[in-house]
């Protein structure tokens, strides 16, 4: 079916309102509008395969469901008004030069168990995108998606996102208690490009995390808050800001590698303090703390001990400070009692001071901080 013309179809506030077709194999029925939809109801109801070359409305409080039998192909513009809900149920829907829009109070864009590719994920004047699924799935791997406003990932909902993603709002990692996580597919890679933040919020639950095997995250934004990012899932690349800024600390903890790239930057800015996993990690601009003035680390490294060292952990901790002043290094294995355990001078020209730490292999965590004597 095919829909033109200067007129337009408005869909009661009811929720049994439908636009569907015979249960038949699937891409068997159609349905192309290039004239204006709103109100509320279904389009599609799992029957049809959708083209929208105008605008979809979900003006009213029964919400109005997008729910194609295979794909949703969207020239032009969906958006949920205030109080109203436009919902991505289960499908494709190929956004490239697309708009889906929540605007105005109270107007929610949610993505369920759909697939975006491409396109403009936005929100405003009081609208938010939500992502309220394990099974949505943001692919910018063909063609990037920009997501702009406000987005959020509600608590226990573990969305993923792979390829090139535009993050020029705030996209919201919003743990209460649950785990709750921005997630990247197995075999996949993940950049993170844009004006925008990503924030986990104030909770251990708060991940960015992966499905293992030959996955990669490359950030080029602000990501700040608490929780994991990583859990030995993906190699990081970090060209952005990485700030730990709440009361619960944040984990970096990657797969085999950490690298910071040119104007990269991992901080700890408030008292929830930043603990880093794993590694090597390979930083030109490492700053383990804004409160105290301690260095930049160069290299920090991990390995199995060796010779006399067999069945412990060797930790390598190159820092860069102000050349010819004395920094000391504590140790502790639960954050809260500090132990001194070595001290050393920065060479007088570069700065530069080198410590090696062994621990048993079998020490589960294994905390270090350097301050001024």
């Amino acid at each position: 079916m095919t829909l033109n013309g200067a007129g337009s179809v408005v869909m009661s506030n009811q929720t049994g309102n439908v636009f569907n077709g015979p249960a038949v194999t699937a891409g068997g029925s159609t349905l192309t509008t290039s004239i204006p939809i709103t109100g509320g109801g279904n389009i599609g109801d799992n029957d049809l395969n959708i083209t929208n070359n105008s605008t979809i409305t979900a003006s009213s409080s029964a919400g109005l469901t997008l729910d194609p039998q295979l794909t949703f192909t969207n020239t032009a513009k969906g958006r949920a008004v205030s109080n109203s809900t436009l919902t991505l149920a289960a499908g494709t829907f190929l956004n490239t030069g697309g708009v889906f829009r929540a605007e105005g109070a109270g107007a929610v864009m949610d993505v369920t168990y759909a697939e975006i590719q491409g396109g403009l994920l936005t929100s405003s004047d009081g609208g938010e995108v939500r992502f309220t699924s394990r099974w949505g799935f943001v692919n910018g791997t063909g063609s990037a998606v920009t997501i702009s406003g406000a987005a959020r990932i509600t608590n226990g909902d573990t969305p993923t996102f792979a390829g090139n993603i535009t993050v020029d709002g705030d996209l919201r990692v919003d743990s209460t208690g649950t785990v709750t996580a921005l997630r990247i597919p197995l075999s996949s890679a993940l950049t993170l490009n844009g004006s925008g933040t990503v924030t986990l919020a104030n909770n251990v639950n708060s991940q960015i995390t992966g499905s293992g095997l030959n996955s990669s995250l490359t950030s080029n934004v602000l990501i700040h808050g608490a929780g994991k990012i990583g859990l030995a899932q993906f190699d990081i690349a970090n060209g952005g800001t990485i700030n730990a800024n709440q009361t619960v600390g944040l984990t970096i903890d990657p797969r085999t590698t950490f690298v910071n790239n040119a104007g990269g930057a991992v901080r700890s800015s408030a008292s929830g303090g930043l603990t880093l996993n794993g590694g090597p990690f390979g930083a030109s601009n490492l700053v383990v703390s804004n409160f105290i003035p301690v260095p930049v680390i160069v290299s920090f490294t991990v390995v199995p001990g060796t010779g006399g060292h067999a069945g412990q952990k060797e930790m390598d901790l190159l820092i860069k400070g102000e050349p010819g002043v004395t920094y000391g290094l504590d140790a502790s294995t639960n954050f809260l009692d500090w132990n001194p355990i070595q001290s050393g001078t920065a060479a007088p020209i570069t700065g530069l001071l080198a410590y090696e730490i062994f621990v048993a292999e079998a020490t589960p965590r294994y905390f270090l901080r350097v301050r001024l004597p």
